[in-house]
């Protein structure tokens, strides 16, 4: 982020695959042989750090120790920062400087299991460091410190000299010929802070994420697989997310808990500032803790860009809150034209948000464009 690419080393490639992606529509694949994403024509913009964060999501293909991040001083085999996956599936993060190391802390065995999407963080501040796995904290008592403990606070500023950055591999010398501890797998979404992020940040990074890039309106090819994909491309040739696939996979799906819109301008439905949405039958009802937040569509300020248009449809509401659905919620929408409802919260569905939409307002907002029944029926307590 901020400019600062990355760059895919001795075959490490983006693996677009549908079905194994974890966050949008790719992800790094991983041989464990040398390839690697080199972040180092950055090092200077990370060797003062004092504090931050390390984060990634994990998929490993197998029992190996696997670096997940490091920073180094090439010059010599010790001095460096990582974190790793140990091949019995435990997080460990280590901090050395020279033959003195500063912090070796690990959880326990089989946190990170081969073959499935983990995400992981570590977030060091001046209070001292954490571990975070699946999006929480994990307890002092359940680590092990070989050195140190957990108040010691040591970062990218403790290595004097790096000049090494990459996801995936560890590197003995500067000359491009010594790797150990390849990653053998998939990474996405990983990412340096240089600040620590607090609990409910990195719970937010951890949240299975789909994304919507697509006004179309078909269906998810394989719901409960966590990707959201109708098995067509949009008007990038990416592969397809649309609202209606999203909403079928978020509540086929034990870990998706979000919806989030990246719509291209090439889309054929966009004009004039919006991407509108026209369902050809009424949307999927909502079953489950869904967040619909259209506000992270790019091109969104104050007022709503996607409008969800119910023309084509008949005797339906444009969305539907039911059981299963507490503390799901829905923004940054303009719904219009529903023969019934613009939004119906079923008794069964509590705690459930509708904030920043315009519903039953045409596309500049100055003029109506109603729906049939209420703008939001609201029958669950507290919604």
């Amino acid at each position: 982020g901020s400019g600062r690419d990355g760059v895919l080393v001795n075959g490490a490639v983006i693996d677009t695959t549908p079905a194994s992606n974890r966050v949008g529509a790719g992800k790094v694949s991983l041989d464990g042989a040398n390839d690697y994403v080199d972040l180092s024509t950055h090092v200077a913009d990370f060797q003062s750090l004092t504090g931050g964060t390390i984060t990634a999501w994990v998929y490993p293909d197998g029992s190996t120790t696997d670096v997940i991040f490091e920073a180094s001083d090439a010059g010599d085999s010790n001095s460096r920062v990582a974190l790793i996956r140990e091949g019995d599936g435990a997080l460990r993060y280590f901090v050395r400087e020279g033959t003195t190391t500063l912090l070796d802390v690990q959880s326990a065995p089989g946190l990170l299991p081969i073959g499935t999407w983990t995400h992981v963080a570590v977030t060091i501040n001046a209070d001292g460091n954490a571990l975070h796995v699946g999006g929480s904290a994990l307890a002092s008592g359940g680590l092990t410190y070989t050195v140190g403990t957990s108040t010691t606070r040591a970062f990218l500023d403790d290595v004097t000299n790096l000049d090494f950055v990459a996801w995936g591999v560890h590197k003995h010398n500067p000359d491009d010929t010594e790797y150990d501890d390849e990653f053998d797998g998939f990474l996405d979404d990983a990412r340096l802070y240089s600040v620590s992020l607090d609990a409910t940040e990195i719970s937010g990074l951890a949240e299975a994420i789909v994304v919507v890039n697509s006004t179309g309106d078909g269906s998810d090819s394989s719901p409960g697989d966590d990707t959201c994909d109708t098995g067509g491309t949009n008007s990038e040739g990416d592969p397809e997310c649309t609202l209606r696939a999203a909403i079928e996979e978020a509540n086929a799906s034990t870990v998706v808990e979000t919806i989030h819109f990246a719509i291209p301008t090439s889309d054929p439905n966009h004009a004039s500032g919006l991407w509108t949405i026209t369902p050809g039958s009424g949307l999927p009802n909502v079953t489950s803790a869904t967040t619909i937040d259209a506000t992270s569509q790019p091109g969104w300020t104050s007022d709503p860009v996607v409008v969800l248009d119910g023309t084509s449809t008949s005797g339906v509401s444009g969305l539907r809150f039911l059981s299963g659905a507490d503390n799901a919620g829905a923004s940054g929408l303009r719904i219009v034209s529903y023969g019934l409802d613009g939004v119906y919260i079923d008794p069964a569905a509590d705690a459930v948000t509708i904030a920043d939409n315009w519903i039953g307002s045409d596309g500049s907002g100055a003029s109506a464009s109603g729906n049939g029944d209420d703008g939001i029926d609201a029958r669950g307590a507290n919604a």
